[in-house]
């Protein structure tokens, strides 16, 4: 979606307070990132406030210096432990009953091993007064348990008209559905399903992004069990937590991989051979 709707989609998620506990914005090519992120922090923290409380948070937040807004960024070449630690401790002394604080991570797709096992931490036992905000331009580098404790928001500057949504989720369901039923047999499907729809490199991404949002809900439903009623379906439910986490990593590697100029078509069936042949760790074409 584009920003606006992104704006006041959050609006809407602070008003009906029915606001997720982590989100992860992944940026695609958005000019003004930080405006964007500030003016989604403003419909959340600024719900019920008087009018002066507004102008006066607002002030605040644009300079980055409200105390219920916490912003972190790499320090140097990575996100360290002791960083996430300082967030979590600040919150924890801050914490005001019934009013919501927000943290943004930038680039956290820098976090090492350890920051990312913190944070993790902190996404495990979420608060309901705490909204976290993870942005990257790289999501195959997350850890596909931080990716599944988070709803994924993509925002572009203009909407892209492949398909409509509807029509997209469908066809690229019915396309993991074949893969999971046939496995590698598939391949020979996939003129059909996916290589006469997705046959350029802006309608293949929309459509593997599509493709990872299925496995990755599909990923939350088993670790928290809790389906959702579209991806009940024994061909999702019987797979367990590694063979999910392995198809999450596969098509988020996809997704790194397709930016280059390569071959749409053998990409597509590496991604089925990894995902479900025994061939994981090879390299890809």
């Amino acid at each position: 979606m584009n920003a606006k709707d992104t704006i006041n989609k959050f609006a809407k998620y602070a008003l009906n307070n029915c606001l997720s506990h982590a989100y992860l914005i992944v940026d695609m090519g958005i000019k003004d990132k930080e405006k964007l992120l500030f003016d989604i922090v403003k419909k959340i923290l600024l719900v019920n406030k008087t009018e002066e409380d507004i102008s006066n948070i607002s002030s605040l937040i644009d300079k980055g210096n409200y105390f219920g807004l916490k912003i972190i960024k790499p320090d140097g070449m990575w996100i360290k432990k002791e960083q996430l630690i300082e967030l979590q401790s600040n919150f924890s002394k801050e914490s005001v009953s019934g009013n919501k604080q927000v943290y943004i991570i930038h680039e956290c797709d820098k976090m090492n091993k350890h920051s990312a096992n913190s944070l993790l931490k902190f996404l495990e036992e979420p608060s309901t007064d705490v909204v976290a905000f993870l942005v990257t331009n790289n999501l195959n580098s997350i850890l596909p348990t931080i990716v599944s404790r988070c709803q994924i928001i993509r925002v572009k500057d203009e909407e892209v008209n492949t398909l409509v949504d509807s029509e997209l989720y469908n066809k690229v369901l019915k396309t993991a559905l074949c893969i999971e039923e046939k496995k590698l047999h598939s391949i020979v499907y996939m003129d059909s399903l996916w290589h006469n729809y997705f046959n350029d490199k802006q309608t293949f991404i929309a459509a593997m992004e599509v493709f990872l949002d299925i496995y990755v809900n599909v990923l939350k439903g088993k670790v928290n069990n809790n389906y959702s009623s579209k991806l009940a379906i024994n061909e999702f439910i019987n797979l367990e937590i590694n063979d999910i986490i392995k198809r999450v990593n596969v098509i988020m590697s996809a997704l790194g991989v397709v930016k280059y100029n390569v071959n749409l078509v053998m990409l597509m069936e590496s991604v089925i051979i990894k995902m479900v042949g025994d061939v994981y760790e090879c390299s890809w074409c």
